[in-house]
């Protein structure tokens, strides 16, 4: 690639090149981070639900082991 640094226009076709460059790279980034952020959004709001219907089945059976012994207890001071 012929470059002819005797040309007016040299720094102006210069300072473009860089600032496209520069903006592409700052778009593909930004198109990057969106696209994760789409991916990974239905992730972790899967994670939470299962995390929050997982202490829900941990209460329930505690809840469920404390009335048991509860019982237990009765029937034993009977």
């Amino acid at each position: 690639m012929f470059i002819d640094k005797g040309d007016k226009n040299y720094i102006n076709d210069l300072l473009t090149g860089i600032f496209i460059l520069f903006s592409l790279i700052i778009l593909s980034a930004f198109t990057v981070i969106v696209f994760y952020d789409i991916f990974t959004t239905p992730i972790r709001v899967i994670q939470t639900i299962r995390r929050w219907y997982k202490m829900i089945k941990i209460e329930e059976k505690n809840k469920k082991k404390k009335s048991e012994e509860k019982k237990e207890r009765k029937n034993d001071s009977n």
